[in-house]
């Protein structure tokens, strides 16, 4: 299953009920151990737990025939259920197929790359409806962007997703009101309002005894604290340069670049920490944090 909600609804358990009354019906015994599946990760990639288990034992020859309802269960790129189904081929692992026979003939090879095709265009179809069902939702503003509340606010119980349930945490709020004050006074750098917040004794919204740079930065950079509900702030892009030498090729890391805020969806508004005026003073001392930096000045102290 692709998603923790289909994981939670069960939608696993029927396919694999009927593959283990399959299994029984050609009396042979399957035992919990058989049984290899993946709650909760994306078909789109080989890198899944129940996958590398079942890859594991088909090496080492304890699998002589490997039971699937649809070739797509294996991966939904059919690329890569070529490549499953022949590595498992070459150790004398058969794959069987209720709903889809896999065949020896021409034919069926043919047919079998057309559906691996069709598998990987449905999977690129549901993202893309999905995608525009939640830019609807979040437009309307009956959904927030966000599970995690920001700093200073706290999100209802029993409608963690609600727009209307969010209310303002008093410890919390008091601490980020307090922040954007002092990042109007000292209009210097975010480590210069880091440092008198120590001496201070201030501490972060999340209660730490002090807050780093890039906290700060993304507490005075989140339009939420001046009542402005948002989303697609940033978007992912694959990273340039591989993270070290021990990362897993499968699993490059990604980072997440800012976007215009033309880009942004704007949805309702939740309860506004600092106004609106304040919050773009704070947004111009931002803008010139970078070139105020000390890497930045170059030129060598002289008389």
């Amino acid at each position: 299953m692709s998603t923790a909600r289909q994981t939670l609804a069960q939608t696993i358990e029927p396919p694999v009920e009927r593959l283990s009354a399959h299994v029984h019906a050609q009396g042979e015994t399957l035992r919990p151990e058989h049984i290899f599946r993946d709650d909760g990760d994306r078909g789109a990639t080989r890198n899944r737990p129940g996958l590398d288990r079942l890859r594991d034992r088909v090496k080492e020859g304890a699998c002589a025939r490997v039971v699937i309802a649809r070739p797509d269960r294996l991966a939904r790129n059919a690329v890569h259920q070529m490549r499953l189904v022949e590595a498992f081929a070459r150790v004398g692992c058969l794959v069987e197929c209720l709903d889809q026979p896999l065949g020896q003939a021409p034919q069926a090879h043919l047919l079998r790359h057309l559906r691996g095709a069709v598998a990987e265009d449905e999977r690129t179809c549901i993202a893309e409806r999905m995608r525009r069902g939640r830019q609807r939702t979040l437009q309307a503003g009956v959904l927030l962007p966000w599970t995690v509340p920001p700093d200073g606010d706290r999100l209802h119980p029993d409608r963690p997703r609600d727009p209307a349930g969010v209310q303002i945490e008093p410890t919390e709020g008091t601490s980020v009101q307090e922040v954007f004050a002092r990042d109007l006074e000292a209009d210097g750098t975010l480590l210069g309002l880091a440092k008198p917040l120590l001496r201070l004794g201030i501490k972060s919204p999340r209660g730490n005894r002090r807050g780093s740079a890039a906290s700060l930065h993304g507490l005075l950079s989140n339009p939420a604290d001046t009542g402005t509900l948002s989303s697609g702030r940033t978007q992912a892009r694959p990273a340039r340069l591989r993270r070290s030498a021990t990362h897993p090729l499968g699993k490059p890391a990604s980072s997440q670049d800012p976007t215009p805020p033309e880009w942004w969806t704007l949805g309702t508004t939740p309860p506004a920490l600092v106004s609106q005026e304040d919050g773009a003073r704070v947004q111009a001392n931002l803008a010139l944090n970078q070139p105020r930096a000390s890497r930045h000045h170059t030129t060598p102290a002289s008389l």
